[in-house]
């Protein structure tokens, strides 16, 4: 964990930087992007490759951000002190595993919601969905460039 911690206070600044651009490159993809409502009922489930390499592409953006990481840290040391994580050897294997599986737990809720409501979105909300999408996720490219910057 040391040593990781060390890298990522190394390379912050260089790490930063490739997230700032990485997101704001997305953001503004994402944003231009128009697909009317058949194109997105028609498309073609994704393949195996386009899946790993969204899955690559949101990995290295969420370990090349030094606030998450940092912050995960933080709630992690907080969470050692309260709950008392050293006094066994499976709780802090408990607590990592609990925190999987809330964000597993998230992530198939949200799935659950957009797959419920998919019927009910028309091609024009699609295309604001993905404008306001694109320019948030820009938005918080430009904050990571601009705080790495200034």
């Amino acid at each position: 964990v040391r040593s990781i911690e060390r890298f990522i206070t190394d390379y912050a600044l260089l790490l930063t930087l490739a997230a700032g651009v990485l997101m704001v490159a997305m953001g503004l993809r994402i944003a231009r992007t128009h697909m009317s409502l058949a194109e997105v009922q028609t498309l073609e489930p994704p393949s195996k490759r386009q899946i790993a390499r969204k899955m690559l592409t949101t990995f290295t953006l969420t370990i090349t951000n030094p606030a998450t990481l940092f912050g995960f840290l933080a709630i992690f040391g907080t969470m050692s002190a309260v709950l008392k994580l050293s006094a066994a050897a499976y709780r802090p294997l408990l607590t990592v595993a609990g925190v999987a599986i809330g964000g597993l737990a998230w992530w198939l809720f949200l799935g659950f919601i957009v797959d419920r409501l998919k019927s009910r979105i028309s091609g024009a909300l699609f295309d604001r969905i993905n404008k306001w999408t694109g320019v948030l996720i820009a938005a918080f490219g430009f904050v990571l460039l601009f705080d790495a910057i200034f």
